[in-house]
This record gives structure tokens, C-alpha cells and sequence, in this order.
């Protein structure tokens, strides 16, 4: 089984499961000088269905929004909109998951930090992650393969 892992940001971590082997990093999405803040979401489509062409993902988990304010609110829904509508197209499932349920699956505890999920990413790995989004990725695939017997 296929799985990607996403922690939906304007670095968007990510973590995938392609026929046994695991990667992960960021996709950097932030609008640059002179373009509309739409484009963002045009290359997180557009990254999206690039990906999926490498590996037909068969289950797509994203973290949950989970306390956002103002243009992060915007965003997230932005990014989420766009895996609902891939996932839609594309014939594969989704499934959400709080950011709670990740840290306590990682490092034990519902309410453990950025640093915690790190060190989690970096004793598993055997690697420092690009950032958190990253590691919260990474930490929502083992998650996900969990779950799903893989």
C-alpha cells in the first residue's frame, strides 16, 4: 500500500510510502514577488498529481488543523481543499488526523513539542529533519502504516 503523508503548511512537510520505501521533505509553496497568493495553491496541485504519478498513492493522511488564526486558517484550507479535490479525481482516500493523536503516536505524550517530535524523527531516521513539518510528516506516515497493517 501506497501512502503520503502531509503536514499542510507553506512548507508543506511530507512523508511517502512507495512500494517499501520512505521518503521525505519539504515543499516549499510560498507566493513569490509579483504573483497572486492563489499560486501557492496551484503549485501544491500541481506537486501533488507530480508525486502521485511516482508512486498512485492509495490513502493521502493530513494533519488536522488545530488552533490556526488568520492567513494560516486561509492557507490550510487552501492546501486541504486541494487534497479533497485530488483525492476526488484521483480515486484515492483521505483521512484526517489531529495533531494530538501524531505527538502521542511519536513520542508518547498528546502534547509534546516541536523539539520532542524531532528528536522521535532523528532517533527513527537516524537524521536531523529539514524542519517540524518534516518530522510531524514523518511521524503521521509511521502513523498511517500503523493503522493500516503496513
Amino acid at each position: 500500500m501506497n501512502i503520503l503523508a502531509l503536514d499542510c503548511a507553506i512548507c508543506t512537510g511530507f512523508a511517502t510510502l512507495i512500494d517499501g520505501n520512505i521518503r521525505s521533505g519539504v515543499l516549499h509553496t510560498r507566493e513569490r514577488t509579483n504573483e497572486s497568493a492563489g499560486m501557492k495553491y496551484l503549485r501544491f496541485d500541481a506537486w501533488l498529481a507530480e508525486i502521485h504519478a511516482i508512486g498512485h498513492f492509495d490513502v493521502i493522511y493530513y494533519e488536522k488543523p488545530h488552533g490556526l488564526q488568520g492567513n494560516a486558517v486561509e492557507s490550510m484550507n487552501g492546501f486541504i481543499t486541494g487534497i479533497h479535490r485530488f483525492a476526488a479525481k484521483s480515486n484515492v482516500e483521505y483521512k484526517a488526523v489531529s495533531p494530538s493523536t501524531i505527538k502521542k503516536f511519536a513520542t508518547g505524550k498528546g502534547n509534546a513539542g516541536k523539539p520532542e517530535v524531532k528528536a522521535w524523527f532523528e532517533r527513527t531516521i537516524g537524521r536531523a529533519p529539514v524542519d517540524d513539518n518534516e518530522a510531524d510528516a514523518t511521524a503521521l506516515l509511521s502513523y498511517a502504516a500503523r493503522e493500516l497493517g503496513v
